[in-house]
């Protein structure tokens, strides 16, 4: 499911995040329009070990879990990236 959300508020997301926090205004404007904003369902599988990827995601809200032979390893948050 995709949902937009307003360029500014994308902006505003970002800078809040650590990976972003210092970034230009002008840095985060470019990286709000590159990037799409998807809203996942709980359970979904982002990746796969050993495949390669072709995305980044970073959590803006919500959680993820890094899971190898059915053993949670690490739970991510807000600014994490997968």
């Amino acid at each position: 499911m995709h949902w937009l959300l307003p360029l500014g508020e994308k902006e505003e997301n970002l800078k809040m995040l650590p990976l972003f926090e210092h970034c230009s205004r002008k840095d985060l404007q470019r990286v709000a329009e590159l990037a799409v904003d998807q809203q996942r369902p709980p359970g979904e599988l982002l990746t796969r070990q050993g495949e390669n990827g072709a995305v980044a995601y970073v959590i803006v809200a919500g959680e993820a879990e890094v899971i190898r032979d059915d053993r949670i390893l690490a739970r991510l948050g807000p600014g994490d990236v997968v």
